[in-house]
């Protein structure tokens, strides 16, 4: 994901400050924690008080975000330091879909009963850990924060502050989905190579960006809902352009849900080379892997006309962008989607996702880079957050399938043999790292 305006609420070094570590002893719950800090924070300001409806008297500034998406986090940490990732043994937070056993001697204490009576039905381990995040974590949190720091005299049962708690809750169960298999699976692994790379690369260039003021993030918010918005743009051109056919009209809507629902670019002025990259060679692709009426000459020639008529009609130039990346980068894109796509038509989905649930110490989840692939077949894989190498690893390949240079979304697993593919969801060009998280 694109990260840029997730820095506007806590640099790198005024978290590493904050959590009183040093970056050696900083692990993937950190990182984990820090990612969610800076999302939770833009969420709140460009999703939740964009509108005057949102409880107005709960508003507050930029900074005062932070400080509230901070706390958030801080309690979120201890929360799963302290239960999902001290003595419970329920894994809640890496197994969300599995349902959760009321009869585990463990949760004889807990509010599930309550909660079972109250819905009538069996809980899934999202509803559960969802439950404990919002009384445990999110609640107690915004009261205090409210009632302390703000100075509202509010109580816990006040409509609007319920409502907040609602929404937070629902950005921690979206970032959880999102981000928690690459960093909950392994909570205490150092993470201390992924602090400094942002440290290295970006750091700088966000320090010198003068916080703005409230007044000024108001008449921007007002800009960016205006005619430049993603929404509208696609919206109009989806309504101008009487030719386009169902396939262009999907190929946009996931363009929406890229801007929406995970880079947050609300201004279409605001997309760069990177989110360009970002979207096609990560997002697209995940999205379309499987889709075969949607062909990668349809994606381009989409897009083409998309940027022309935005040129043309809105005066944005996005296009030149766009033609330095089918320059530079399309070929990517159209080769892993032939390669994805034709390594399902030989191999199960489904039957590698269910190997992969089953439990097993020796089954190692991430984004792997293919170094090399041997000439009886075997890879080498290099887990590109963990740097960890794996030899001559099994895979099962039919047909002309170009896997060097690439990037697999997989599960392997040690077996007497030796490691062995056992779940790919995904391939990735190799210019696809940068955005891989």
């Amino acid at each position: 994901m694109s990260e840029r305006f997730e820095k506007a609420y806590i640099s790198v070094s005024e978290f590493v400050s904050s959590w009183e570590k040093e970056i050696y002893e900083l692990n993937n719950l950190d990182y984990f924690t820090f990612l969610l800090i800076n999302y939770l924070g833009y969420k709140i300001e460009h999703d939740f008080f964009n509108t005057e409806e949102n409880s107005p008297y709960l508003r507050i500034d930029p900074e005062e975000i932070a400080t509230l998406s901070f706390n958030i986090g801080d309690c979120f940490e201890s929360f799963l330091e302290n239960n999902c990732f001290g003595d419970c043994t329920l894994s809640c937070p890496t197994k969300l879909d599995e349902k959760v056993d009321p009869n585990q001697t463990e949760l004889e204490q807990t509010h599930l009963n309550i909660i079972q009576i109250i819905n009538g039905t069996d809980l899934s381990k999202k509803q559960f850990l969802l439950t404990d995040i919002l009384n445990y974590v999110v609640l107690d949190t915004i009261f205090d924060f409210y009632n302390y720091e703000i100075g509202l005299d509010l109580d816990d049962a006040d409509i609007g502050l319920m409502q907040f708690a609602d929404f937070i809750t629902m950005i921690l169960e979206k970032f959880i989905e999102l981000r928690g298999k690459a960093f909950l699976v392994s909570p205490k692994e150092p993470a201390s190579d992924l602090f400094e790379n942002i440290i290295a690369e970006s750091e700088n260039d966000w320090d010198d960006i003068p916080p703005a003021t409230y007044e000024e993030s108001e008449e921007k918010e007002e800009w960016k809902y205006g005619n430049l918005s993603v929404a509208n743009v696609v919206q109009d051109y989806l309504t101008q352009s009487k030719y386009l056919d169902q396939v262009s009209e999907q190929i946009l809507e996931y363009f929406k849900s890229y801007t929406d629902e995970y880079a947050g670019i609300l201004q279409i002025d605001d997309f760069s080379k990177e989110d360009l990259e970002e979207f096609f060679l990560f997002w697209l692709l995940r999205e379309i892997s499987l889709e075969k009426e949607i062909t990668s000459e349809q994606v381009r020639k989409t897009f083409e006309n998309f940027f022309i008529w935005l040129e043309l009609g809105r005066g944005i130039d996005l296009k030149s962008l766009y033609e330095e990346f089918v320059s530079s980068s399309f070929e990517s894109f159209d080769k892993t989607l032939a390669t994805i796509r034709l390594y399902f038509e030989n191999n199960s989905v489904i039957n590698g996702i269910l190997e992969a649930n089953i439990p097993d110490d020796q089954i190692v989840e991430g984004f792997f880079q293919v170094e090399r692939v041997t000439r009886s077949g075997f890879l080498r894989l290099r887990d590109i957050h963990f740097r960890q190498t794996y030899l001559n690893v099994k895979i099962n390949l039919s047909g002309p399938i170009q896997l060097e240079n690439t990037i697999l979304y997989a599960s392997i697993k040690h077996t007497t043999y030796g490691w062995r593919v056992i779940s790919l969801e995904y391939i990735f060009p190799i210019k696809a790292k940068p955005y891989l998280h």
